[in-house]
């Protein structure tokens, strides 16, 4: 036994670890679904190469299980290396790359090995036997090669012939998507209000909005409308569909006009108008703009909750002689 243990240290050491360059007997390429684990089948020294979706936000990391052939279960002997920033891009007709190795591991005698590689500092990292978790990874480094290689001598003659069945599954970490949907809006009464969540405001585009998982508020102000206030709960790796009414209580006034005008309403000048809406009461009201010497008077009336719109329009008039 003791000379068994010696020479399997032999042979961990006589490879080279950080070696920059690798080459594959096949590669084979997939892309992980942040919904589904995929599972595949790769032989010794064949590179099983793993790309991340286009929309990793939820994920906080992958894992890798890999289940040994019934041949060598009870054998220690294969090393899994795990490498990233691999150039060129994998393909399957190339064998041949350079690459950084961010994990080597003599595998276990046993049944299943599973390999975590986290993307956050913080996650915490599953512990148990059989489960190695390696540092941690950037996901601009992606894709990732898992390749399995030959250890130690005395393995079966008919290795080389082994289905190796490799099981990965998206970690989703303690976060989840607020899709927010606002009803009974106008494009400009949207723009003009506020939506805070936890007390911070955030921008509203209609995109999904990534949130730690457990309770949450969101505040909703408005200038034609009373502050509105929701309590909701965001689940790990899911997405919460929050629609809220909102009914107009009161009118509003939009004034397109420069921003060097002088807008008196009902006899008040009005500050801060431009590009604001502006709260108003129904009935019959004034509004005189002036603009350097140029002055514009008009009277209109408010009759529903509704966003009213005034346009200053100067003309330019040209008359021939």
């Amino acid at each position: 036994m003791k000379k068994t243990l010696i020479f399997i240290l032999m042979a961990i050491a006589s490879l080279n670890i950080y070696a920059d360059s690798l080459r594959t007997l096949k590669t084979n390429i997939i892309v992980i679904d942040k919904n589904t684990p995929v599972e595949t089948i790769i032989k010794l020294e064949e590179a099983l190469v793993i790309r991340l979706p286009d929309n990793i936000n939820m994920l906080s990391g992958i894992e890798i299980k890999i289940t040994m052939p019934s041949l060598l279960r009870n054998i220690q002997g294969i090393a899994a290396a795990i490498y990233n920033n691999i150039k060129p891009a994998p393909q399957e007709n190339i064998l041949t790359y350079t690459a950084d190795r961010f994990f080597f591991k003599l595998l276990p005698v046993g049944d299943d090995i599973t390999i975590i590689i986290p993307f956050e500092s913080d996650q915490e990292s599953s512990k148990g036997l059989g489960i190695f978790p390696t540092a941690v990874v950037d996901t601009n480094s992606f894709p990732v090669a898992l390749i399995l290689y030959p250890a130690t001598k005395g393995l079966p003659a008919n290795i080389e012939k082994q289905n190796f069945i490799v099981h990965i599954r998206p970690l989703m970490g303690n976060k989840g998507y607020l899709d927010l949907r606002l009803k009974g809006l106008s494009p400009a009464e949207r723009i003009h209000s506020i939506i805070e969540i936890d007390g911070k405001p955030v921008k509203y585009d209609n995109n999904p909005i990534l949130l730690e998982e457990g309770l949450h508020s969101v505040r909703i102000t408005g200038p034609s409308f009373s502050d509105i206030e929701k309590t909701f709960a965001i689940e790990s790796g899911k997405s919460t569909t929050l629609d809220i009414e909102i009914k107009k209580e009161y009118p509003t006034l939009f004034i397109q006009a420069p921003d060097i005008a002088m807008i008196i309403l009902d006899g008040k000048p009005l500050e801060d108008f431009y590009n604001n809406l502006i709260p108003i009461k129904k009935g019959k009201h004034s509004i005189i703009i002036k603009l350097g010497d140029f002055s514009i008077t008009r009277e209109f009336e408010i009759s529903d909750n509704k966003t009213y719109n005034i346009n200053m329009i100067m003309d330019i008039v040209i008359q021939e002689e």
